[in-house]
């Protein structure tokens, strides 16, 4: 079980298993053996935990990255943040991502994939999203926009306001924190709906150019599967644009398509809200795995030094 004690101000932190394959890192010193083999230097997970959740609850997906030899920082997201993504997150946000960045810089870690669960996870990295593009974000985490490879979603995105609700009762821990929370939804609303309409969108950046992996269920009671196909033709339609590539030989250009698995999808049949990994182990390590060979695969296709390569899957 890895280790949830080693903690940063707002990220929890585990190492990749002992003996677990070591995923080695193509790196401006490549050749330095001792680079590659250096713990610090393995790709790492950034999971964004759902409303209401608890870093105990992320330990299963922490776990599962451990194993395959990834480092993991996990950040449970409050009810308060979600009920609030304006006011609360966007001023969390930078915060977070001032320490991941200096978590990047301080471990030459060169590759870190987000790992994003629910609608909360879903406004926190939305809003990361919004900064890393922002004229100050451009330049404040270009380091951050530089190592990102891959986006997992679990059980997101969804735009549902009756699933909102349910969301909320669920997270509230008392009948008193589900009373209170009901009370200020109309508040909480007046944010939602501007929130919400460029929710989809922003995940779905063209901009976001790398590669995509979507988990969801026609079971989930709290977002609904129709929705997420709707995001996930979005996301092909903005990510998988053909890029004109000019020819060596003079002035003329070729066009290509982009490789498929910059986008890819499970949808379960049988899996609530967040039990994709608990109902469907070996189904969902499985595209686990597909997905980081997809990462490796697109950089190999690009002809773009890879950020990073995985020799051993488990």
């Amino acid at each position: 079980m890895p280790n949830s004690k080693a903690s940063k101000k707002y990220f929890f932190y585990s190492p990749a298993t002992n003996a677990s394959p070591i995923p080695p890192i193509t790196t401006s010193r490549s050749d330095n053996k001792e680079l590659v083999l250096l713990n610090d230097a393995r790709p790492t997970i950034v999971l964004l935990g759902w409303v209401g959740g608890h870093a105990k609850h992320l330990l299963k997906y922490v776990e599962l990255w451990n194993n395959k030899g990834f480092n993991c920082l996990y950040y449970p997201v409050p009810l308060i943040e979600f009920l609030f993504p304006y006011l609360t997150l966007l001023v969390k946000a930078t915060k977070v991502l001032r320490e991941l960045q200096s978590y990047i810089q301080e471990s030459n870690c060169k590759s870190i994939i987000f790992n994003v669960f629910s609608n909360g996870g879903g406004f926190m990295y939305g809003h990361f999203i919004r900064i890393l593009y922002s004229n100050a974000g451009q330049k404040e985490f270009q380091v951050i926009r530089n190592a990102i490879c891959g986006t997992v979603f679990d059980s997101a995105p969804g735009v549902s306001w009756g699933a909102g609700i349910h969301v909320i009762r669920a997270a509230a821990q008392t009948k008193l924190q589900s009373f209170l929370a009901l009370l200020i939804l109309p508040l909480a609303m007046s944010q939602w709906i501007p929130y919400c309409a460029s929710y989809q969108g922003v995940l779905a950046d063209s901009r976001n150019r790398w590669n995509h992996l979507v988990l969801y269920s026609k079971k989930d009671n709290f977002v609904p599967y129709q929705q997420v196909n709707i995001f996930i033709q979005l996301l092909k339609k903005n990510i998988l644009k053909p890029t004109i590539k000019s020819s060596s030989t003079g002035g003329s250009s070729s066009t290509s398509s982009s490789s498929t698995d910059l986008v890819q999808t499970q949808c379960f049949e049988n899996s609530p809200h967040v039990m994709h990994l608990k109902v469907n182990p070996k189904e969902y390590s499985l595209k686990i795995d597909q997905f980081i060979k997809s990462i490796i695969n697109n950089n190999n296709n690009n002809n773009q030094s890879s950020k990073f390569s995985i020799t051993s899957i488990v």
